[in-house]
């Protein structure tokens, strides 16, 4: 598969989902190694076959073959299916668009102060500069329902936040 950059600046959640990413690869090579009876069709089947990453670009687990990779040991064990709801109001009528994706760590923000507002604010919360369908800009309230946990939760904690004013991120230091 492919090798894990060494010494790129990646925060913990770029660096587990590369990571796993990189172990779902590997299974993805050996399954697919194993299925091959002929030496001949062995030789025919090369690491370059496999995909580049099992991880599209929002974090969330994806696959050539969707049936594989929801059944996979590691999707079993560290990806859980959400449903993100999102309401908006479009060209003066409310609309709902709803999406039901993989989640891996689910990403706390500290500035709350306590586990449980952390996760109201994961759960529900607001998107200021929403893009509708129709391309217009609008304001629009999200919400995220879990509909799977994985066999193992992972939580991490957001220090940094974007001050959109100044265009910089900004460390959070509190306790």
């Amino acid at each position: 598969g492919s090798q894990i950059p060494i010494g790129d600046q990646k925060d913990i959640t770029e660096y587990h989902l590369n990571f796993l990413s990189r172990i779902e690869e590997a299974l993805y090579i050996q399954d697919k190694l194993k299925k091959l009876d002929d030496e001949q069709e062995k030789a025919l089947f090369s690491v370059e076959d496999a995909p580049d990453s099992f991880m599209n670009t929002s974090g969330r687990l994806s696959s050539p073959d969707k049936k594989e990779s929801t059944s996979s040991v590691i999707t079993r064990e560290y990806f859980g299916r959400m449903i993100q709801i999102r309401e908006f109001v479009q060209e003066g009528s409310k609309k709902t668009q709803q999406e039901s994706s993989l989640f891996g760590p689910i990403i706390l923000d500290i500035a709350h102060k306590d586990l449980y507002t952390s996760i109201e604010n994961y759960c529900s919360f607001t998107i200021d500069d929403f893009r509708a369908p129709s391309g217009e800009v609008t304001k629009a309230v999200g919400s995220v329902w879990i509909d799977k946990l994985p066999d193992t939760l992972f939580f991490q904690l957001q220090r940094v936040s974007f001050d959109k004013e100044s265009g910089q991120p900004i460390k959070m230091n509190d306790p």
